[in-house]
């Protein structure tokens, strides 16, 4: 089967869900139950690379290097900020169902409870 030219093109928006946490990709949204969570965009990306690595260690030069798209240069104040206001936004949404861990000197864990 072949797409005429006028033919309608169906996209599907690529979506993630994780417990009550649903990610829109395409439009940089984060739900909580369906409703909007308000993150920068660097939360948001934040966000989905510990989504997208659901309970493996995301250390802070890989959250650098893949949102930032810069090298870290041994300060990772920026990023511990960064995901600590993104942990709170979350947590103000009553996340229940899943959570980001901080693991001492490996980084970020996203996890979700069952």
């Amino acid at each position: 089967m072949t797409l005429k030219e006028d033919s309608p093109v169906l996209m599907m928006e690529p979506v993630i869900t994780r417990g009550s946490l649903t990610l829109h990709l395409l439009e940089k949204r984060a739900l909580i139950n369906g409703e909007d969570v308000r993150l920068t965009q660097k939360e948001f990306d934040v966000l989905r690379v510990l989504v997208q690595n659901e309970e493996r260690d995301v250390s802070c030069e890989m959250l650098c290097e893949t949102v930032w798209r810069i090298p870290m240069k041994g300060n990772s104040h920026f990023i511990r900020l960064c995901v600590c206001r993104l942990k709170k936004k979350l947590n103000e949404e009553n996340a229940e169902d899943f959570s980001i861990f901080t693991k001492y000197r490996k980084g970020y864990v996203f996890t979700t409870f069952s």
